[in-house]
């Protein structure tokens, strides 16, 4: 499974994209301040419980990181990420 996560496609390489991956952590212990962010994208599975977190998480940093979240399109078949 970690392999999958940590794995992506020759063709994406162009999006320079940082993948984290937390697991076992306590309530209030979830930091990223130390990483020069400038934007993140939010899966379509993403929970919104999960949505928020980060959301909470980013707008406590000093850089002010944007949130986008993927959406289906309604009128085409594709996605788009929209501010979220």
């Amino acid at each position: 499974m970690k392999y999958r996560l940590l794995t992506k496609h020759k063709d994406w390489e162009y999006e320079s994209e940082y993948r984290f991956i937390l697991y076992n952590r306590k309530p209030g212990n979830d930091t990223v301040e130390r990483i020069d962010l400038k934007g993140i994208y939010l899966g379509l599975n993403c929970e919104e419980e999960t949505k928020q977190r980060i959301k909470s998480m980013a707008e406590q940093r000093k850089d002010n990181v944007k949130i986008y979240s993927l959406n289906l399109s309604d009128n085409e078949y594709q996605m788009q990420y929209q501010p979220y």
